[in-house]
């Protein structure tokens, strides 16, 4: 579809409803029916039509993009990347979208989340100062004390977040010169978007990083960071716990940087800590709040002996 095309299709629209049946348009071009795939916590797959025809009128996209806002707040995931990138996000997030990312291919094997969050900082005097910033903002919040590490890729050098506030080339300098290898399952940078996808990937790869999240300078993201935190610690999606980031990223980063996929592996990994797993009669598994119904037969004996579990 050529730009003349994209806006003469909806003229008959206002600004507001042409970018929501824009964003069904789009989502149109994948093999997926709109009426009743759609529920909360999955994205729709976006592109931009080419060739414009055949393709449902302005009118019919727009009644289904009203009907499925009703079940929830409805996520894109752009699969294809244009020069106008910023603009045609900017106008999702204001009209028809509670959250929009970039779904990129990078390659990011055994990623695993861990909790409290590790965020990290370079030596460079401006990461630093950062890095003060953000400690004492984590000391105003006694939730985010506990939910995340700050420290400097002088103290360790794996983190899920890696802040770098610079421009990407400047980032990916800083990291070159870096004394030890920084690994970060997500790397924040408080600047704009990147004039060059194949300097962001080269970032990436840098850090063997699963995407990145851009967030603009104003309004700074340290004043944003506890309620970043929290979002992320209620579950919500990398993508929506920072509404005024642009996130690049592997479809994998969205789904294990959450906590419920945190703490479902936590019960993996103590069930097979304990051996070969025990039934669990149901009576008992009501009994202590619906646990699972094999269960490692050294913790099942503690719990038994246990009056009163605490949440």
């Amino acid at each position: 579809m050529r730009r003349e095309q994209f806006g003469e299709w909806g003229k008959s629209l206002s600004v507001g409803d042409f970018w929501r049946a824009v964003a069904i348009l789009g989502a149109a071009q994948y093999d997926v029916n709109l009426t009743n795939a759609h529920t909360r916590g999955q994205h729709l797959q976006w592109k931009l039509p080419d060739p414009i025809l055949p393709n449902p009128s302005p009118e019919f996209c727009l009644s289904l993009w009203q009907d499925l806002s009703k079940i929830g707040g409805i996520r894109l995931a752009l699969t294809t990347f244009y020069d106008n990138q910023s603009e045609i996000i900017q106008n999702f997030r204001n009209y028809a979208a509670t959250s929009v990312y970039l779904q990129m291919p990078f390659p990011r094997l055994g990623l695993v989340w861990h909790w409290p969050v590790r965020i990290g900082f370079l030596v460079d005097p401006v990461s630093t100062s950062f890095q003060d910033i953000f400690l004492k903002e984590r000391e105003k919040h006694e939730t985010v004390r506990t939910l995340t590490e700050i420290s400097s890729v002088e103290q360790a050098n794996s983190f899920e977040f890696l802040i770098l506030p610079a421009p990407i080339g400047r980032a990916l300098q800083l990291l070159n010169n870096s004394p030890v290898t920084v690994q970060a399952h997500c790397l924040i940078l408080l600047s704009t978007l990147p004039e060059s996808f194949s300097q962001l990937a080269a970032l990436v790869r840098r850090t063997h990083s699963a995407g990145a999240l851009f967030h603009p300078d104003s309004p700074p993201f340290a004043e944003l960071y506890a309620n970043f935190i929290w979002n992320l610690s209620h579950d919500l999606p990398l993508d929506e716990a920072d509404p005024v980031g642009t996130l690049f990223a592997t479809s994998e980063l969205l789904t294990k940087a959450r906590i419920s996929r945190f703490l479902q592996r936590v019960a993996e990994r103590l069930v097979e800590a304990g051996g070969e797993p025990v039934p669990v009669p149901d009576s008992m598994a009501i009994r202590f709040q619906h646990l699972p119904k094999r269960y490692p037969g050294d913790l099942l004996g503690h719990l038994s002996s246990t009056k009163q579990l605490r949440r």
